[in-house]
């Protein structure tokens, strides 16, 4: 993870994949029962984004596809098994991303394949799903920039928590300071108590210079 120049946030090597997952269960955790989020492992979602080479925008995406059908579709999301919402989210979320016709473009029979479902049913997932949001798609781009530094923020305090705070980067620094609230208070207080040290360090040294000089002077030639 970095920041490029014009100051946006380089996603491509992210673990994405884990913090989506766990985004994912919270959201499902209140509407499904345990042993439905028990089948839903980490193992699935790893090898189905890794068969489909979802990339992480899609992961965003569908996350945000995910909470509007909570919202608008109680029903439908407390009866659809996480495995399939989850599978047909990332599927909505890729065709919006990839252009239809282009290489990287996966259709419904690949999907299917891939998750190791009949082509009817896979169809049918898919039109429930935009039946449940309504056929809106379109994601504003606040919105999406939003749901990313909230994933990319998440990650880093992890993976600096893992190293006990120690060995901070440059670009974790930089982007923990523009975009993560807690972050910019505690080294605030740090830079202002730094400041009241170097203050007391500087008094003392000019103290002991003038005392120093007044000696000096008060001595016989």
């Amino acid at each position: 993870m970095k920041m490029t120049k014009s100051g946006n946030i380089e996603v491509k090597t992210i673990p994405f994949t884990e913090e989506s997952f766990k985004m994912f269960k919270k959201a499902m955790r209140n509407s499904c029962t345990p042993t439905a989020l028990e089948v839903f492992d980490f193992d699935y979602a790893f090898k189905l984004t890794k068969k489909a080479k979802v990339s992480p925008y899609a992961f965003m995406l569908s996350l945000i596809y995910i909470e509007r059908v909570r919202q608008q579709s109680p029903d439908y999301f407390r009866k659809v098994s996480p495995c399939d919402l989850f599978l047909v989210s990332l599927m909505a979320a890729s065709k919006v991303l990839i252009d239809e016709g282009e290489d990287e473009e996966i259709k419904n029979d690949r999907w299917a394949t891939i998750a190791q479902l009949k082509l009817r049913y896979i169809n049918q997932l898919e039109r429930e799903f935009l039946s449940a949001i309504d056929w809106n798609l379109f994601v504003h781009q606040k919105i999406f920039y939003e749901t990313m530094v909230n994933i990319i923020v998440t990650i880093i305090r992890n993976e600096c928590r893992k190293r006990c705070w120690n060995g901070l980067t440059y670009n974790e620094i930089m982007v923990l300071l523009e975009y993560d609230e807690k972050f910019k208070q505690v080294c605030l207080l740090v830079y202002q108590y730094m400041v009241k040290v170097m203050l007391v360090f500087s008094l003392t040294y000019s103290a002991i210079i003038l005392s120093v000089l007044s000696t000096e002077q008060s001595l016989p030639n």
